[in-house]
């Protein structure tokens, strides 16, 4: 009986913990994107930089730099490459204005080196802004007064972005009610 009462009590503690995990994870909203502000949880660093470096094929990892994301101030170096490829964890996409900022994005990307350049900080600016608790509206009319004003070149040649991770998730559709 006693074996029975510890299980129970086990049970119970690992639910209430579970609950308040997911409650710790809710954010109210009116789903005005103008309005919410979802915090990001920092993911363990080991496994961050595991699953940024999944998106390149196996015999360039090795060299890449990768980015990990700090949740209060954006991307910050983990490891310096020496190929010229460089690998983040996108978890801001900030394209879509009209949508919300949702804590389930998660897609890997790796840029060569024009990419690097060019392309990368684009992501970094996005997750600097929102760090900084900037809406989507406001991440993006950053970014495109950015493209605007010439601080965000176009690559001087075509350039390679791998995705080959097994797992990405991004916005799964337009209609802001169905999210």
């Amino acid at each position: 009986m006693r074996a029975v009462m510890n299980f129970a009590r086990c049970v119970a503690i690992l639910l209430a913990l579970a609950c308040m995990s997911c409650f710790a994870q809710t954010s109210k909203t009116d789903g005005n994107p103008d309005t919410l502000s979802i915090k990001l949880e920092k993911m363990p660093q080991p496994l961050e930089i595991r699953f940024a470096l999944s998106a390149l094929p196996p015999h360039l990892r090795g060299g890449a730099t990768t980015y990990v994301l700090d949740p209060a101030a954006g991307y910050v170096l983990a490891e310096k490459g020496t190929n010229g490829f460089s690998c983040i964890v996108v978890r801001t996409e900030w394209s879509w204005p009209q949508l919300v900022f949702r804590e389930d994005i998660f897609f890997p990307i790796c840029y060569d080196e024009e990419g690097s350049k060019k392309m990368l900080p684009v992501y970094m600016d996005a997750a600097r802004m929102r760090a900084t608790g900037l809406t989507p509206k406001q991440v993006y009319d950053g970014i495109m007064n950015k493209y605007s004003d010439g601080s965000y070149q176009k690559p001087a040649r075509t350039g390679i972005s791998y995705m080959t991770a097994p797992l990405m998730r991004t916005y799964p559709s337009y209609d802001a009610t169905k999210l």
